[in-house]
């Protein structure tokens, strides 16, 4: 059987033409099929599309293919644009914890007992009073009004009004929680940790009382868990651990993804897709309600702490060093939200070969770099790096010895960022 790169190209109409048409017209079909597939492998490929200028991103959450909130050291940013640019929306504090019971309001947890609210779709944040200072590594509202947080020393408060008051719940381990989670925003949840033990405990009434099914002394902490259904859940931590049961957490099965890196996140699409993301840029998936698990290649060797999809195909990850990874979103279009500071006015040709040429404005001096990055998100080639005036700028590219496909031309400013897709066709 015939691979896609062994197909002869072949058209109707081929043996009417001579000489030159004939060779026009099969160069245009190759170019026709050489585009629809590298289209087609792009929305299955992770890409990094930003690099926020903080040591590390927390938690990530999309409202719809546009926009987003990131949490992690030093704040909260938001993008109108798909991850492609971000401005910063509150700082001052570490946010460990994302949670948005609807599209416009939400809370985000951090350290030193910070807990925000957000009425805004995130744009604007304040803060709740709250009768804790733990470092708060969680946070799970069911409602706008219902919400769990979890902490350090094994720490659950509870609020039924939105955070305006704070119950503390009693729990029978004095160790980290990492995790919380609560199906279908119902009353059964789901909570993990530790630093000494593999630690889950669930809840069928809400969080007012606390079961503990799972405490193994083995020095595993479990970081994440997810409850596909009423029945199943899963958990990940460190030493590569994956558990999953079918009975609320009462018995499991481990799971061997073939690492012992750990994992930070477990999070479900639906009942049948599901993602693990990890450290040294392990990202997992399942197609089949998390039985059996796949390397996602993320083309990253840098710690990922979180995920989040708005369909099976489109989804975020972030992690150490600012990174922001996607799949799913087309890049070369225009994105809306370009900053003030720069633009782009042209990239052309586009496909191109054997030069591309890219043409910038730079609205006040400014340190800008420009770099062309491989479809895995990797540095290809360092364009220029350095300070200009402002002013009317060209750039060209000539790839030479690099093979033929997609690649990418980033343009940083500052803490602005522009990525456009690239066709490279020899």
């Amino acid at each position: 059987m015939k691979t896609k790169k062994n197909i002869l190209f072949t058209s109707p109409l081929t043996p009417l033409l001579k000489g030159e048409g004939k060779k026009f017209l099969v160069l245009l079909l190759y170019a026709i099929i050489f585009l629809s597939l590298f289209n087609s492998d792009l929305q299955t490929q992770w890409v990094q599309v930003a690099q926020i200028n903080t040591s590390e991103l927390r938690d990530v959450k999309f409202f719809d293919q546009n926009t987003g909130i990131v949490c992690g050291v030093g704040g909260i940013w938001k993008s109108t644009n798909g991850g492609f640019n971000w401005n910063q929306v509150y700082s001052g504090n570490d946010m460990n914890s994302i949670s948005f019971p609807d599209q416009n309001r939400g809370y985000v947890a951090g350290d030193n007992g910070k807990i925000l609210q957000s009425t805004g779709r995130g744009s604007t944040w304040v803060l709740i009073s709250i009768p804790d200072t733990n470092n708060w590594n969680s946070i799970f509202f069911r409602t706008f009004f219902a919400g769990h947080v979890v902490g350090e020393l094994g720490k659950i408060l509870i609020t039924a009004n939105g955070g305006q008051t704070w119950t503390s719940q009693y729990f029978s381990f004095t160790e980290d929680l990492n995790d919380i989670f609560f199906y279908n925003n119902g009353d059964n949840g789901y909570c993990v940790g530790t630093i000494q033990r593999e630690l889950l405990s669930s809840t069928a009434n809400g969080g007012i009382n606390w079961l503990t099914t799972l405490a193994n002394q083995n020095s595993i902490a479990l970081k994440s868990v997810y409850a596909i259904n009423q029945t199943n859940v899963i958990c990940v931590g460190q030493m590569g651990r994956v558990r999953r049961s079918t009975n609320n957490g009462f018995s499991w099965t481990i799971l061997n993804l073939g690492t012992t890196e750990t994992f930070n996140d477990v999070n479900f699409v639906d009942v049948m897709t599901g993602y693990i993301v990890g450290n040294a840029g392990k990202i997992f998936k399942s197609t089949d309600s998390g039985y059996n698990w796949i390397n996602d290649n993320s083309a990253t060797s840098l710690n990922l702490k979180h995920s989040w999809f708005i369909n099976t195909n489109t989804g975020w990850v972030v992690g150490q060093n600012g990174i922001v990874l996607n799949k799913g979103l087309p890049t070369g279009i225009n994105h809306t939200g370009i900053p003030e500071d720069f633009e782009i006015v042209n990239v052309y040709p586009n496909p191109f070969n054997p030069e591309i040429k890219c043409q910038v404005k730079i609205n006040k001096r400014s340190n800008i770099k420009i770099e062309i990055l491989n479809i895995g998100g990797q540095l290809t080639e360092l364009m220029f790096e350095g300070e200009l005036n402002r002013g009317f700028y060209e750039f060209e590219w000539n790839p030479k010895s690099q093979a033929s496909g997609v690649y990418f031309l980033r343009v940083s400013l500052s803490k602005n960022i522009i990525t456009k897709k690239i066709i490279y066709m020899r």
